[in-house]
């Protein structure tokens, strides 16, 4: 059986709208020494149809490479790990079905993990957003103190990570995560001993429908859970203050969306299930606190639409006279 150098992991949830030109991105590769996995969870849209018309394409025939599809009813975050179950690369590269590789993307990469073995993390830059605020070669006990601080996570596919280490498979943790996994997958890459490169080029395309941001409070769980298993590993670091900058993160991405609504309560009790014993009583103050001003912040809203409907009436009535 050959051994490839990259397998290209592909998790699919109702990409309908976007799995073709993700795939599409793969066949433009400059260099075939991939395959790709690709696992359907139950998607209830058209992404199965989309990719089966892929693989039966002119443009594919004519250029194919080696791929799987698989199927499986598993929840969606569990649904990473099945691609890597059937993966048999070198290093997993990760795409997810709403983002593209540009065409550089593997040969750049595969052009540097040839000359550096110790490296176990490749991150790409993206061409939306920011760029990642580090570059170059990272040693491994440095990206483990800046990842903890989670002050920035490159998306999965951005990432390109060691398939197994010592003949243990590197697997998605989603046991203990709900929304960002490949938080914890970096950091024990970083733990076996592996450094981390980070490139100043832009090789993905993420978010190809591009759909506006939203808030995740999922992921601010996440953090507090990557605060609790990690914080021993920390080297001059103070958990205690990475807690309290995580709370204030948290307060002011609830405001700015809380005329969403959707649940958010529910999501900080979500939050003090996880952190309360970490938690001292003035911050639990202050997510009570912060409770109390979003409810006011919904009433204000109500009371505004009740004005402006009862204003709007009167100037009918007066127009009427």
């Amino acid at each position: 059986m050959k051994k490839y150098f990259f397998s290209v992991c592909i998790e699919v949830n109702n990409r309908g709208a976007t799995i073709y030109r993700s795939l599409q991105s793969i066949l433009g590769q400059k260099i075939r020494d991939f395959e790709c996995i690709i696992v359907d969870n139950n998607s209830t849209d058209n992404s199965m149809m989309e990719i089966s018309s892929f693989f039966e394409s002119k443009e594919f025939l004519e250029n194919p490479f080696p791929y799987t599809i698989k199927s499986s009813s598993v929840g969606e975050l569990q649904n990473w790990n099945k691609p890597l179950e059937y993966a048999t690369g070198r290093y997993i590269a990760i795409l997810e079905g709403d983002d593209q590789f540009l065409e550089n993307h593997l040969l750049e990469a595969k052009n540097f993990l040839d000359r550096e073995d110790g490296v176990g993390l490749y991150i790409s830059q993206s061409t939306r957003g920011s760029n990642f605020p580090l570059s170059g070669v990272i040693k491994s006990n440095d990206y483990l103190n800046f990842q903890i601080k989670m002050s920035s996570t490159p998306a999965p596919s951005q990432s390109i990570f060691i398939r197994e280490h010592l003949e243990k498979i590197f697997f998605y943790n989603v046991n203990e995560y709900i929304y960002a996994p490949e938080m914890d997958l970096y950091l024990r890459i970083c733990q076996a001993g592996y450094d981390v490169f980070v490139s100043n080029t832009a090789t993905i395309n993420r978010d190809i429908e591009g759909r506006p941001k939203s808030f995740k409070l999922e992921g601010f769980i996440d953090r507090f859970t990557i605060l609790k298993t990690w914080g021993p590993y920390l080297n001059n670091i103070n958990p205690i203050q990475l807690r309290k900058s995580l709370c204030r993160q948290l307060f002011r991405k609830y405001l700015t969306h809380i005329v969403l609504g959707s649940g958010m309560e529910a999501g900080i009790w979500k939050v003090l299930s996880v952190e309360l014993k970490y938690i001292n009583y003035l911050l639990f103050l202050q997510y009570f606190l912060l409770k109390i001003v979003a409810i006011g912040m919904h009433l204000l809203g109500l009371l505004g639409i009740v004005i402006k409907v009862y204003k709007g009436r009167m100037n009918n009535k007066k127009e009427n006279l």
